[in-house]
Formats: structure tokens, sequence, C-alpha cells
């Protein structure tokens, strides 16, 4: 059985979108309140930033807030992004773009890396993700694991390092030039 998020009661903000202050303020936030991520480009190296369930999550928007993975990692358990609905508290969460380190690495040791983006564990129920972009994750942009786990997920850009080139206009536009997909012949 699920438990129904709480009306969100107040906003708590990150002082920047580096791990540190992000976690920071997930740790400040009650169960129902909304931590509120500013614009910026933030590398969180190693780092994962985790919380229970019971919160709702907000960046500036996908193409302000990007949070960056730039270390290797070997163990699939260790996400960016964690939150545990073991307690039976969902998760609202939007306005994102997270980077994985695929492209920072060789390929033996993209081969053996284990990169997770955000990770919604035991069984999250009534979860939205939503106007987010994952890209470059070795293992998996986004992972929701757990018996009768179920929510709903809309506008995400799940970009695969291997046939997307983001690029950049003169006025700081980005815009991606995607290439034919091998297997199928799409464009």
């Amino acid at each position: 059985a699920s438990v129904p998020m709480p009306e969100s009661t107040q906003s708590v903000h990150a002082q920047s979108c580096s791990a540190i202050h992000v976690q920071a303020a997930l740790d400040a936030a009650a169960d129902g309140d909304t931590v509120e991520i500013p614009a910026g480009d933030c590398d969180w190296g190693a780092a994962e930033v985790a919380r229970a369930a019971g919160i709702t999550v907000r960046g500036a928007g996908r193409l302000l807030t990007t949070i960056r993975r730039t270390a290797a990692m070997t163990d699939y358990t260790n996400a960016t992004l964690e939150f545990d609905c073991a307690n039976g508290g969902s998760v609202d969460i939007s306005g994102l773009r997270l980077v994985g380190n695929d492209l920072l690495q060789t390929e033996p040791e993209r081969l053996q890396d284990n990169d997770l983006g955000l990770s919604l564990l035991h069984g999250c129920v009534n979860f939205r993700v939503h106007d987010m972009e994952f890209s470059r994750f070795s293992h998996a942009g986004l992972s929701i694991r757990g018996r009768d786990a179920r929510g709903v997920v809309i506008a995400l850009y799940l970009l695969d390092p291997t046939r997307v080139t983001p690029l950049v206009s003169d006025d700081g536009s980005v815009f991606y030039q995607l290439n034919t997909d091998n297997l199928t012949g799409l464009k």
C-alpha cells in the first residue's frame, strides 16, 4: 500500500546545484516539502545524493540545471541521485539534466563502469519523473527497482552518447545532432 505524498508545506532552496548543497537541502526538507535546485552546471564527481521518498525536487529546467557524474563508478548501486521508497512515500522530480561519465573514459574503462543517474528504490509507487534529460550513463540513466513499482514518466529525454552530438550556438542555445540508429536505420 502506498502512502500518498503529503501536500508540500514549504520550499527549501539549495544554495547551488553542488552535491553538498543539494544533500543539505534534502536533509533539511521535511516530508512533503519541495527542494528547489538552482540553475547551474555542477560536477558531482563520485558523490551520491540520497534521501527517503516523500519529497518533490525541482531543478530550474532541464536545460538550466545540469548535474554531471565525472568519476568512474564500479558499484552499480551508487546512483548520482537516489530516492528510497521503502517508507511508502513517493517522489516527484523534474527540471534536471543528469550527465554521466561515459565519454570521459577509454573503451575498456567504460565497459567496466556502472555509472547510474537517477535511482528509485524499493517499489516506488505514484512517482513522477518529468521534464528530465539523461545522457552518457554507461549503466542506466533512470533505474526503477522494487516489486510493484509504478508511476508516471513524462517528457524524458534519454540520449545515447554514441549517437548524439551536443551543439551550442553563438547565443548559447543547445541543439543535438542525432545520428542514425545502427539497429533500425531510423533517424
